[in-house]
């Protein structure tokens, strides 16, 4: 269990699934001031985000997953592929509340998202205005935590694709052979979500390559 003064963005719940974000509720980006209104306990709009607004919104847990595979033949061709899917849970893009949050001199990089944000009074944008202070988001902290920054973790991924020919006896019975095959194989080539980030699976992907120096 973590404190109140925390900022992280998940909590043990009772009643609710291990592993639920704990979140201040977005709301919009004010289309007058470019300044990013949330949501209190009550679900009146304020400017000022505090870690006292909280509550318990998705969670890291999928509805479902599995895979489906099939085989296509035709002739001496057959083409193999394998789909895995995941059904609901989120993701909580943690860096977006740097990188398309306030900018200043610490080393972190915006993304181009960020170009979807408020710029003049009446736009209505998906990010509040560019800022060096966390005082115009209404918070002592850059590390703002809203389930703005909550997605979808639902994807489908191809998983495996393969195509395969089965040579003629003909062909290999100077070779001695019964049969032979020649197989065109190639994993992950593509992949569907509502998520503008990655997957958690990829990020483990990538978190277990090795560094090059």
């Amino acid at each position: 269990m973590q404190s109140a003064e925390s900022t992280n963005d998940t909590r043990l719940v009772v009643g609710r699934p291990i592993g639920n974000n704990f979140l201040v509720k977005f709301s919009h980006v004010d289309p007058a001031t470019g300044r990013p209104v949330y949501l209190d306990l009550n679900g009146n709009e304020t400017f000022d985000w505090s870690v006292d607004n909280r509550v318990s919104t998705g969670t890291i847990l999928p509805d479902a997953t599995g895979a489906i595979s099939n085989t296509f033949r035709y002739g001496r061709f057959d083409l193999t592929m394998e789909w895995y899917f995941v059904i609901g849970g989120d993701i909580y893009d943690s860096s977006s509340k740097r990188q398309l949050g306030t900018f200043d001199s610490d080393g972190w990089n915006h993304r181009t998202d960020q170009f979807d944000r408020w710029r003049q009074p009446g736009d209505e944008a998906m990010y509040p205005v560019l800022t060096t202070t966390p005082d115009t988001y209404g918070s002592g902290t850059p590390w703002i935590n809203t389930d703005l920054w909550l997605h979808d973790a639902s994807y489908a991924r191809l998983r495996t694709l393969s195509l395969g020919y089965d040579l003629p006896e003909a062909a290999i019975s100077k070779l001695k052979m019964k049969s032979a095959r020649i197989i065109v194989s190639a994993n992950n080539i593509l992949q569907l979500r509502n998520s503008r980030v990655l997957t958690l699976r990829l990020q483990e992907i990538l978190k277990m390559l090795p560094t090059v120096i």
